[in-house]
């Protein structure tokens, strides 16, 4: 038993770019994959939780 089991393997960054994992943790990104939120990896919002700012 542990506090912090997990259960997968999750790439954080890849080509020297964060991934959907990196960037949000991995259990957002695996439900985000598994209900198709679309919006939620759409540029506007990476750019949004990257800088802070919404894009111009």
């Amino acid at each position: 038993m542990s506090a912090f089991a997990g259960e997968g393997v999750y790439t954080y960054v890849r080509d020297g770019a964060l991934t959907l994992a990196g960037l949000r943790g991995s259990r957002a990104a695996q439900l985000i994959g598994r209900r198709g939120a679309r919006n939620q990896v759409a540029e506007d919002a990476r750019h949004l939780l990257l800088t802070g700012r919404l894009k111009d």
